[in-house]
C-alpha cells in the first residue's frame, strides 16, 4: 500500500510529453526537434520590434515561444516578457482586447512624474513607461500575444482601439498628449520647474518594445485589419512548418532517453519498426505534414503504456491499433469522467458551449459561469483538466481561471462526436417513442377487452329481459284471450294488441339475431387471423366468444372443429419450440445426434412454413458438422487398429455408425468408407 508520501510523490512526477496541452516554460528541457526554429524567431524578435509568427494548427506555435523561444531570451536578460491571450468574444464579455493587455502589464507602484502630467492615463504606454522610470530599467519590453486569431472576434471598436494603442506603444518615444501638457506648462505657463533635470531625461528615454504575435496560417488575412495603425504588421513573419521526419524523431526518442527520477516513466526506447510505423502513420505514408499536436497525443499514448505495463523496448505489437487513436482520444477520455450523468454534462460543455460551430472556433469560459450554469462541479472540471481535454488560464479579473478546449486541433473529432451523439439520442428519443406508442396500442387492445367483456355481459342481460318480455307477451295474449270472453266488445282491439306485441316480439328476435350473427362473425374471422398468426392463445379467446353468439347448430360445428384445430396447432407450437429448446441446449453441451433428433422431431411438429424452415436450418447446420467428426472417428479407429487396440476401434465405429444414419452416403468419403473396410479388428 503507498503511504501518503508516496502518492504526493507519484503526483508530482512529470510526463516525457506533453499531449494535448502546448509545452510550457518549465517543460524546456523535453521539448526537442525545434532548435532551428527556436534560434531563427528569437533572432528575429531581438532584431525586429514586431515579429508575426504563423503556421497552421496543431504545429506548435505556443509550444515554440512557450518552451524554446521564451527561456531562450530569459537566459539572454535582455528584454522583460509578458505573454497574453484575449479568448474568444462571448455577447457577455465586460472586457477587451486593450484590458486585457493594461491588466496583464499594468504598473501598480507610483507613477508621480507621469501622473503630474496627465493623471491615471491608464494606456500600455503609460503602464510600461512608468515600469521602466521606477526602476530604473534598462531591459526592453517583449509582450507575447498567443492565439492572436482571437482578437478578431472582439467588436470592431474595441480592435481599433488596441491597434491604435499598440501603433503608440511601437511608434512613439512622448505620446502628443503629454508633449502637450509639458510643452503648455513650460512654453506657454513658463512654468520652468515643471519638470526636473533627471524628470526630462526619463520622460525622454526611449522604450524598447518588442511584439511577437502568433497566428494560424488559415486567419493571417484578419492582419489587415490592423493597417489603418500599423501598416508594416506583415513585414516581419515567421513561418512555423511541419517538423521533418529527422525533427519528429529527436521530438520522440530524445526525451525517452532522458534519465532522471522526477519523470514517473522509466527510461525507454524504439525498435526500429516501431518508429519507423510511428512516423509512417505521422506522415500517412509520406502524403501528409507531421503536426506537432498529433505526436504528442501518440507519445503520450505509448508513454501510458510504458508506465503501465513497466516497459523498457517499445516494440510494434505495443502500438496497437494507432489509426484509430485520434479518433477515439475525445471519446475515450470522456468515458473516463464518471458516472453517465457526469460524461453528458461534460460534453455538453466542450461541444455546445466552448466551441462557435459554424466556424469551428474555440470560445473562453469563466469557471464560475461553467459551475453555474452548465452542470459541472469543481471535480469534474478537475478531472476534464487531467484529461488534458480543456486547458485554464487565471484570469484577467485576478480570481478565478477561465477554461478552453486544449487544442484547435481536437475540434474538429468533438464536433463529430457531437453529431454521433446528438443522432443516438434522436434514435433513442425515436425508441421510447415507439414504445409510448406501443404502450398505448397495449392498453387500446385492453380497453377493448374490457369493453368485450363488458357487452358480453349486457348480451347476458338482454337474454334475459328478452325471456321476460316474451313471458311478458304471453302473459297479455292470455289476459287478451281472457278479455275478449269478458268483453267481446273489446276482442277486436285485443286481437291488434296480440298482433302488434307478437310483431314487436318477432322484430326483436330478429335484431337479435343479426347481433349475435356479426357478432359471431367477427370473433370467428378474428380467432382464424390470430391462428394464421400463431397466437393460439388469442384465438382460443377469440373462439370462445365467437361460441357464445352462435345460433344454428352448423355455426356451432364449425366453431367446435376451430378450436379442436387451434388446440391441435397450439400443443404443436409448444412442444415445437420445447423440441428447439432442448436441441440448442443439447448442441451447447456437445450432443450433437441429440440435437439433430431433437431438431427432427421439431420439424415433424412444425405447422407453420417459417418453424419448418427454421427446424430444417438447424438440421442442415449439424449434419454438415457430423461429416467431419465421422471422419475424424474412422482416423482413431485406424490408429488403434494399427496398434491392436481393438476394443477401442471398435467404440469409434459404433460411434461413427450412429452418425453414418444421419448422413448421405453421397456426403461421405470414399477414401474413408475403404479404410473402414480394411480394418483389421473390423
Amino acid at each position: 500500500m503507498n503511504t501518503k508520501s508516496e502518492l504526493v510523490n507519484l503526483m508530482n512526477k512529470l510526463r516525457r510529453y506533453p499531449g494535448t496541452k502546448p509545452f510550457s516554460s518549465d517543460q524546456k528541457g523535453i521539448f526537442f526537434g525545434r532548435s532551428e526554429d527556436i534560434a531563427g524567431l528569437a533572432e528575429l524578435v531581438n532584431i525586429e520590434q514586431l515579429t508575426v509568427l504563423y503556421s497552421k494548427s496543431g504545429l506548435g506555435k505556443s509550444s515554440l515561444i512557450n518552451a524554446g523561444v521564451l527561456p531562450k531570451l530569459e537566459k539572454e536578460d535582455r528584454l522583460i516578457p509578458y505573454s497574453l491571450r484575449f479568448g474568444a468574444y462571448t455577447p457577455n464579455n465586460t472586457t477587451s482586447p486593450l484590458s486585457i493587455t493594461t491588466q496583464t502589464i499594468g504598473y501598480s507602484g507610483e507613477t508621480k512624474l507621469l501622473d503630474k502630467i496627465i493623471p491615471k492615463d491608464n494606456s500600455l504606454w503609460y503602464h510600461l513607461k512608468s515600469d521602466q522610470i521606477a526602476k530604473q530599467e534598462k531591459r526592453g519590453y517583449l509582450l507575447i500575444f498567443d492565439q492572436f486569431e482571437e482578437l478578431f472576434t472582439y467588436p470592431e471598436a474595441q480592435i481599433a482601439a488596441f491597434g491604435k494603442q499598440l501603433a503608440e506603444l511601437l511608434y512613439t518615444t512622448i505620446p502628443e498628449r503629454f508633449r502637450k501638457v509639458v510643452e503648455s506648462e513650460i512654453w506657454e505657463k513658463g512654468n520652468q520647474s515643471f519638470l526636473s533635470e533627471q524628470d526630462q531625461k526619463d520622460l525622454h528615454k526611449p522604450l524598447k518594445i518588442k511584439i511577437l504575435m502568433a497566428i494560424r496560417s488559415d486567419r493571417m488575412s484578419l492582419m489587415n485589419r490592423l493597417k489603418d495603425h500599423l501598416p508594416h504588421v506583415l513585414k516581419n513573419c515567421y513561418e512555423l512548418l511541419p517538423l521533418s521526419v529527422e525533427q519528429a524523431e529527436d521530438a520522440i526518442l530524445i526525451p525517452a532517453f532522458l534519465k532522471d527520477s522526477k519523470f514517473e516513466s522509466p527510461p525507454f526506447d524504439y525498435d526500429y519498426p516501431s518508429i519507423a510505423k510511428v512516423l509512417d502513420f505521422l506522415t500517412d505514408g509520406d502524403k501528409q505534414d507531421i503536426a506537432s499536436f498529433q505526436l504528442q497525443i501518440l507519445c503520450e499514448y505509448l508513454e501510458k503504456k510504458v508506465i503501465d505495463q513497466q516497459l523498457r523496448l517499445i516494440q510494434e505489437h505495443h502500438l496497437g491499433d494507432i489509426k484509430n487513436l485520434f479518433k477515439n482520444y475525445y471519446d475515450d477520455q470522456i468515458a473516463t469522467l464518471g458516472n453517465h450523468e457526469e460524461q453528458l454534462a461534460a460534453r455538453k460543455l466542450l461541444e455546445e458551449a466552448l466551441i462557435f460551430e459554424e466556424e469551428e472556433r474555440r470560445l473562453t469560459l469563466y469557471e464560475g459561469i461553467i459551475l453555474k450554469s452548465h452542470g459541472m462541479t469543481p471535480e469534474l472540471l478537475r478531472k476534464l483538466l487531467d484529461s488534458r481535454l480543456l486547458r485554464s488560464e487565471r484570469s484577467t479579473q485576478g480570481e478565478g481561471y477561465n477554461y478552453e478546449i486544449s487544442h484547435d486541433s481536437l475540434v474538429a473529432p468533438i464536433l463529430k462526436s457531437k453529431e454521433k451523439r446528438i443522432a443516438t439520442e434522436e434514435q433513442n428519443r425515436q425508441i421510447e417513442e415507439e414504445k409510448g406508442k406501443l404502450e398505448e396500442e397495449r392498453q387500446r387492445l385492453l380497453a377493448e377487452e374490457r369493453e368485450r367483456q363488458k357487452h358480453l355481459e349486457i348480451e347476458k342481460k338482454k337474454k334475459k329481459r328478452n325471456r321476460r318480455l316474451a313471458m311478458v307477451g304471453f302473459v297479455l295474449s292470455a289476459i287478451s284471450i281472457v278479455m275478449s270472453i269478458w268483453a267481446l266488445s273489446a276482442q277486436n282491439n285485443a286481437k291488434k294488441l296480440q298482433l302488434k306485441a307478437e310483431s314487436a316480439l318477432e322484430n326483436l328476435a330478429r335484431s337479435e339475431e343479426i347481433r349475435r350473427s356479426e357478432n359471431f362473425e367477427r370473433f370467428r374471422t378474428s380467432a382464424q387471423d390470430k391462428m394464421n398468426a400463431g397466437d393460439y392463445a388469442i384465438a382460443q379467446e377469440a373462439l370462445e366468444a365467437a361460441m357464445s353468439f352462435t345460433i344454428i347448430q352448423k355455426d356451432k360445428n364449425t366453431i367446435q372443429a376451430l378450436l379442436m384445430a387451434n388446440q391441435d396447432l397450439w400443443d404443436s407450437k409448444l412442444a415445437f419450440d420445447a423440441a428447439i429448446k432442448a436441441g440448442e441446449i443439447a448442441e451447447v453441451e456437445g450432443k450433437d445426434l441429440e440435437a439433430l433428433n431433437l431438431y427432427t422431431k421439431a420439424k415433424g411438429q412444425a405447422r407453420r412454413d417459417q418453424d419448418n424452415q427454421m427446424a430444417e436450418a438447424k438440421i442442415a447446420l449439424i449434419k454438415k458438422e457430423l461429416e467431419p467428426k465421422f471422419n475424424k472417428l474412422i482416423n482413431n479407429a485406424q490408429v488403434y487398429d494399427k496398434i491392436g487396440a481393438c476394443d477401442l476401434v471398435r467404440k469409434e465405429l459404433r460411434q461413427a455408425n450412429q452418425i453414418r444414419k444421419y448422413l448421405n452416403e453421397s456426403q461421405l468419403n470414399k477414401d474413408v468408407l475403404k479404410a473402414i473396410q480394411k480394418l483389421k479388428c473390423n
